[in-house]
């Protein structure tokens, strides 16, 4: 039979901490099956309770669930910032703005209108290019 000071000097251990696990399988079976010191006796449930949830029981390790989506996420994020900038770089290349004459014109054809007249203004043959460059930039 286990004597009540051995009992108290594992229960003592067990709450620093040292207790071994035959020492606590010790003492769950202890507060089990014998009658309990009067002393002891609100500790024998907590005991029992511990003998009951400290089964072995083995879990697979997986590896959480956000470590196995990060490639995923990281992938999900670029696409996302793709997308959002062809977005916005296709929404800017079909609109036309010009300025002409110190207006800004957003229609299309008038726009197109004055690049073709700014255009044949060039391909006209000058005599006196020089001159007309240094009238420009005066």
């Amino acid at each position: 039979m286990i004597g009540k000071d051995y009992i108290q000097t594992l229960v003592d251990k067990f709450f620093e901490g040292t207790t071994t696990l035959d020492e606590e399988r010790l003492l769950i079976d202890y507060f089990r099956s014998h009658e309990v010191e009067p002393s002891l006796q609100p500790l024998r449930q907590m005991f029992i309770d511990l003998g009951a949830v400290s089964a072995p029981v083995q879990f697979a390790v997986r590896p959480r669930l956000w470590l196995r989506l990060r490639p995923w996420m990281a992938a999900a994020s670029i696409a996302a910032a793709v997308i959002l900038s062809l977005s916005l770089i296709m929404r800017q290349q079909n609109e036309c703005v010009a300025y002409v004459y110190g207006q800004r014109v957003t229609d299309r054809t008038e726009v197109m209108k004055e690049v073709k007249a700014t255009m044949a203004t060039v391909d006209e043959p000058t005599a006196d290019i020089h001159n007309e460059l240094q009238q420009i930039f005066q």
